[in-house]
């Protein structure tokens, strides 16, 4: 084997391994803000496909300019993070950011080169590899420093806000490395390499102001949260004294009542008696001034709440309830799942205008396995993303965060399942959720 076919083959492993870092440094970069989807063949011809514009792209076999080649490696990087779960737009701003990190680490060799008088042209595949090798030790840092942190999807204003700094980043690094380079002066080379550590500098705090916006994010969900718990409490304790108020007038007048019957008994108004006690037995009796009497006081809160929004609005509530005292999940995820699912309902009658709005709650524990079952009325409309996810119907989701998606987050925390049937025909919507309890 001669010199030539040696260099061939050193330079193709060369190029292989690159490729495969390519992959590793990418793959650790998005399983830290993404979750990883289940592989599937698509998910494989994507990784190829990757690995491939890497080859491409280091042996320059295609004749591009450095804006398009620039480009296209957003464009693939684009394309792998859909092997991912994630909303569009997170998946954008993550690409970019990559995109920015990746470009101002392959300056930041060159100005090295530069200002050791090597031509970075003549050196470009030992560039790439040392480049790739500080993107890797940059990731796996941040994986420290983010693999500890519950990452919340931001509102997409926010993200398209964070986008335009790496998008800026490139665009600046990138004629400012053009510019110093063509005039090989040490002054403009300096001030180029100073602004390219500004600006590597401004892109890793974009992580640190992405992640403080997701906690204050997360913060302001919990303070909803608990401001509906403090609520919810003080109408219970608002509708117990009522209740007690009522008995007690309910109890005075049945004395007086009595007292009335027998007199018409002992003076054998028989006729009277028997219309008065008619009368008597039609009125609403004194069980349905509350609904819920689990004496779990967090469900019994709830439900009583809810309850009485429904009767105001004309929609029959039924319940069924077989739950302890006490139950082994957080009363703040328990006042997550139960109210919202209950608001929804709500609302979906409301909504519906029928004259037979109802609601119908059944919740148990089985086994440690504690089950939500709600079914209501609705107008047949469902709104969906692009996914295919139902929508909350409420208008302030940022503030509330009120919804299916939040009450699925809520249930994945106790591993359980949250399962929707429609049934459009009869407009019967019916949500069953599942805890498990161990």
């Amino acid at each position: 084997m001669n010199e030539e076919s040696i260099n061939f083959f050193v330079s193709l492993i060369m190029l292989m391994l690159m490729s495969g870092l390519s992959l590793v440094i990418l793959y650790e970069y998005f399983r830290m803000f993404l979750k990883k989807h289940k592989n599937t063949g698509i998910n494989w011809t994507i990784w190829i496909i990757y690995f491939a514009w890497q080859i491409i792209a280091t042996t320059k076999n295609i004749d591009l300019t450095v804006v398009n080649r620039m480009l296209l490696s957003v464009l693939f990087v684009f394309l792998v993070a859909f092997n991912f779960n994630g909303s569009v737009i997170h998946k954008f701003i993550f690409t970019a950011i990559y995109n920015s990190i990746w470009m101002l680490m392959e300056f930041l060799i060159g100005y090295v080169f530069i200002s050791l008088g090597m031509d970075y042209l003549s050196w470009e595949l030992l560039g790439s590899l040392l480049s790739k090798i500080m993107l890797l030790l940059v990731v796996k840092l941040l994986q420290r420093f983010f693999d500890n942190y519950n990452i919340q999807n931001l509102p997409n204003y926010y993200e398209i806000l964070l986008m335009l700094i790496p998008v800026g980043s490139m665009f600046v690094v990138y004629n400012s490395f053009m510019m110093s380079s063509q005039s090989y002066e040490s002054r403009n080379i300096l001030c180029s390499f100073v602004s390219l550590i500004i600006m590597l500098i401004i892109n890793f705090l974009i992580f640190y102001i992405y992640l403080k916006l997701s906690e204050d994010l997360e913060l302001r969900n919990k303070n909803e949260v608990y401001k509906q718990e403090i609520e919810l409490y003080s109408r219970y304790i608002d509708e117990k004294e009522n209740t007690m108020l009522r008995f007690r007038k309910a109890r005075h007048d049945l004395k007086n009542q009595l007292i009335y019957l027998l007199g018409l008994l002992e003076i054998k108004e028989y006729d009277e008696l028997n219309t008065y006690l008619s009368k008597l037995i039609e009125r609403e009796p004194f069980d349905r001034l509350t609904i819920a009497n689990s004496n779990n006081s967090v469900v019994d809160a709830i439900v009583n709440y809810k309850y009485g929004i429904a009767r105001r609005s004309g929609i029959e509530f039924q319940v069924k309830l077989n739950v302890p005292m006490k139950l082994n999940v957080d009363n703040t995820d328990l006042c997550l799942i139960l109210g919202n699912a209950l608001d929804n309902a709500i609302e979906a009658n409301i909504k519906l205008n029928s004259k037979k709005p109802y609601i119908k709650l059944l919740m148990k524990l089985d086994k440690n396995n504690l089950i939500i079952i709600v079914e209501n009325s609705f107008d047949g409309i469902i709104k969906t993303n692009d996914h295919g996810k139902i929508l909350s119907i409420k208008e302030d989701i940022v503030n509330h965060g009120i919804g299916i998606n939040t009450i699925q987050k809520t249930v994945n925390k106790y591993h359980g399942f949250l399962k929707i049937n429609i049934e459009n025909k009869d407009k019967i919507f019916v949500l069953k959720i599942v805890l498990y309890l161990n």
